[in-house]
C-alpha cells in the first residue's frame, strides 16, 4: 500500500531536497537564546483625553439626589400620580421594539 508522498521527486515541478541548516543538539547548545521581542504600543491624543474624561465622569453620581428625594416624598405621601396613557403607550413602545 502506497501513500504517494515518498514520490514527490516523480512529480513535474517538484524538487525534494535533504533539510540543510537542520540544527543538532550541540549546535542549539552553543548559540545563545536570544530575547523575546518585545511588543510595543502608543496611545493617541484623542485616546488619552478620553480615558481622562472617563476617569473624571467616574467621579461623578449619575444620580440626582434632589429629584429622587422629591419623587420620594411624593410617593409617600400620596401625590404622586401617573398618566395610566403615558403607561401604556410606554408599554407598548417596549413591546414593539
Amino acid at each position: 500500500m502506497s501513500n504517494g508522498i515518498t514520490n514527490l521527486q516523480n512529480l513535474p515541478g517538484i524538487t525534494v531536497t535533504p533539510a540543510a541548516g537542520k540544527p543538532t543538539a550541540n549546535s542549539v547548545l552553543a548559540t545563545p537564546a536570544a530575547a523575546p521581542k518585545q511588543d510595543q504600543t502608543s496611545l493617541s491624543g484623542a485616546s488619552n483625553l478620553l480615558s481622562k474624561a472617563v476617569a473624571s465622569s467616574s467621579s461623578v453620581s449619575d444620580v440626582r439626589f434632589e429629584k429622587v428625594a422629591a419623587l420620594q416624598a411624593a410617593i409617600a405621601d400620596g401625590t404622586y400620580s401617573v398618566s395610566s396613557h403615558d403607561v401604556a403607550a410606554k408599554i407598548v413602545d417596549q413591546l414593539l421594539s
